[in-house]
């Protein structure tokens, strides 16, 4: 069962979410989308090889860095509360590890 986190993020500023699994999966394709409905196309669509997503492995964990630059943070629409999920999949297993939503709030800083 993946675990829930919800993020909060402003227009136009870069997000940065890292986490840990313990194990090598570094050969693995991470592959994360902010929808704004289950079914709904990618609105954004995060992977790994410089989509979005990195990885490395220190003994004994694999650390994972998502990235939303500036500029997809500003292109997202203000007031919407998208949806993701975080996937890895390895020898053709995809497995969920983390879900939950994704508040753009508006800017005021121009």
């Amino acid at each position: 069962m993946p675990a829930n986190y919800d993020i909060t993020n402003h227009q136009g500023d870069t997000y940065s979410l890292v986490f840990s699994l313990p194990t090598n999966l570094t050969a693995a394709t991470p592959r994360m989308d902010l929808v704004t409905a289950y079914g709904a196309a990618a609105t954004l669509p995060l992977t790994g090889s410089g989509g979005g997503i990195t990885s490395s492995y220190t003994a004994p964990d694999t650390t994972f860095t998502v990235t939303i630059s500036a500029v997809q943070s500003a292109a997202l629409v203000a007031g919407t509360i998208y949806l993701y999920d975080f996937q890895l999949t390895a020898s053709g297993v995809v497995t969920t590890y983390l879900t939950g939503t994704f508040t753009q709030n508006p800017q005021a800083t121009v």
